[in-house]
């Protein structure tokens, strides 16, 4: 039987985010191309279905933005005090598929529950 090249390489073409040891989301080129010509985004967060969202916003004016740097073929920005404030930094060196949803605008990606610690009554 001949060799048969093996074509498809991790997640193929589906949106994703990695959160970086330096505290940078990166997103992938299909990410990228959802924010379109946008340079800012705005992050979200809901807890109780532990998804992060991404909202892409042309300026720097919208409370909370932040600029997104885009070299050739993926992009990144700054978001280690938001990893920090809501305890995410277990999801740092992970990759988490990602969807767009119309009805928030926003790019949507799902972690692990357990990697939000709760506050603890004392």
């Amino acid at each position: 039987m001949p060799f048969v090249a093996y074509e498809k390489n991790g997640l193929g073409d589906r949106p994703s985010i990695s959160i970086r040891t330096n505290g940078r989301v990166g997103l992938n080129k299909e990410a990228r191309d959802i924010l379109g010509e946008n340079a800012y985004v705005v992050l979200y967060i809901n807890k109780e279905e532990s998804q992060i969202g991404i909202k892409p916003v042309s300026s720097d004016k919208v409370p909370g933005a932040r600029f997104v740097r885009k070299p050739q073929r993926d992009a990144f920005f700054l978001a280690l005090d938001f990893l920090e404030e809501f305890d995410l930094k277990r999801l740092i060196s992970k990759r988490l598929p990602c969807k767009w949803d119309k009805a928030t605008g926003m790019l949507v990606a799902s972690y692990p529950a357990n990697s939000l610690v709760e506050e603890q009554d004392l």
